[in-house]
């Protein structure tokens, strides 16, 4: 009886959390932490603020190559607003084609980093910059692929910044508390993450071809923190049947079920499939280039110097 209810709660949770997946209303679900048993994942945040301007202007190369680029001046990465976090982001995309692990010291010198903290974010936007970089696309091209998004998420009032590639990729999200940004999550291959269009983020991680988790979290009102509402997947072979396991989790507890249960559970969700995030238009959500006018993309392979802190 109990497993029977649970299942009819997961179900109905991943259709209600699915609503948005082939529309473009920005309608929540009805989920309340009594029926879902919120777990909030919390984050510490560095200080000050401003909110950026989302500039929309197409990208455009230029010769010679832009100041923004030469300039020795040190790329603040204090996380003390979206707009530094995204002058920083686009800094890191730029030296993507240098990058070795001989010489990440040296990319690290070319920003202003006041604490380790701020230091520990950068780590994480940075590793998922890279890993997600595709140099063999060609540099042009690739540069192109990355930008942003500036939007709300959960219908709190507060815009969240989204670091995306134009695949619907998502590589950090970041929101305000008390008007400072705060890092929720950053992501890579084998922990990825795509948004819906109601505003989840649907976040698939992998330990290997019979350990499988498909969650489904909300950003916290007042975004401080993600909700997990949702959880299921495989957990590896059952050593004695040498089958693998399937589970679903409801209110913090794991549920095992059978395929058939599991198959029943999660058909009609194949937005989930990442085969299929990839054919989703940039507009899914709006995608902000990150190379523009007021800041072209840098030339390739054409490092400028790193200058010195003293």
């Amino acid at each position: 009886m109990k497993k029977a209810l649970t299942l009819t709660l997961a179900s109905a949770l991943l259709t209600s959390a699915l609503a948005g997946c082939g529309t473009a209303s920005n309608n929540l679900p009805e989920l309340t932490t009594q029926a879902l048993g919120e777990s909030v994942m919390t984050t510490a945040t560095p200080s000050t603020t401003s909110l950026a301007s989302a500039d929309q202007t197409a990208p455009k190369e230029e010769t010679p190559p832009p100041a923004w680029w030469t300039s020795e001046e040190l790329i603040p990465a204090d996380f003390s607003s979206y707009d530094s976090i995204i002058m920083m982001y686009r800094k890191i995309v730029g030296l993507c084609d240098y990058y070795t692990d001989e010489i990440d010291n040296m990319f690290q010198s070319k920003f202003d980093i006041p604490n380790e903290e701020a230091r520990a974010w950068y780590q994480k936007v940075f590793s998922s910059v890279l890993l997600f970089y595709s140099p063999d696309k060609g540099e042009d091209e690739d540069f192109d692929s990355f930008g942003y998004t500036i939007k709300d998420l959960n219908g709190d009032g507060i815009d969240e910044l989204i670091l995306r590639r134009d695949d619907n990729i998502i590589l950090t999200v970041f929101s305000m508390v008390d008007g400072k940004p705060i890092l929720l999550d950053n992501y890579r291959p084998r922990y990825s993450c795509w948004i819906g269009s109601n505003g989840l983020l649907h976040v698939y991680s992998s330990g290997g071809h019979d350990v499988l988790a498909w969650k489904i979290y909300r950003v916290a009102s007042g975004g401080n923190g993600l909700i997990l509402l949702a959880e299921y997947g495989t957990d590896g072979t059952d050593e004695n049947t040498l089958e693998i396991r399937y589970y679903v989790k409801v209110n913090g507890e794991m549920i095992y079920i059978s395929k058939s249960e599991y198959d029943e559970l999660t058909q009609g969700i194949s937005c989930l499939d990442y085969d299929q995030i990839y054919q989703l238009p940039k507009e899914w959500l709006e995608f902000i280039p990150l190379y523009n006018d007021a800041y072209p993309k840098p030339p390739a392979y054409d490092l400028p110097e790193i200058p010195s802190k003293g």
